[in-house]
């Protein structure tokens, strides 16, 4: 598996292990960028990454999305 694949494994699976700890189903489209794709409460909800990131914390920050969206769903 090249570096850029595992990069994109490990973005996505940040992203998605919050998404599979509530059970919340979800699309993953790929392309030059990732973008994730759920509902929750009736709303619908995607979430872009880049593949590239220059940040070191990109993990991070991620987590920190995902979580702050399905929060705002999840609790109004």
């Amino acid at each position: 598996m090249g570096a850029i694949m595992k990069r994109r494994t490990e973005f996505l699976r940040a992203c998605t292990d919050q998404l599979d700890e509530l059970g919340i189903d979800y699309t993953v489209e790929q392309g030059r960028h990732l973008k994730i794709r759920w509902s929750c409460n009736g709303r619908v909800r995607t979430y872009v990454m880049s593949i590239t990131p220059s940040d070191v914390r990109i993990l991070k920050h991620i987590k920190t999305d995902v979580r702050r969206m399905l929060r705002q769903d999840l609790h109004g």
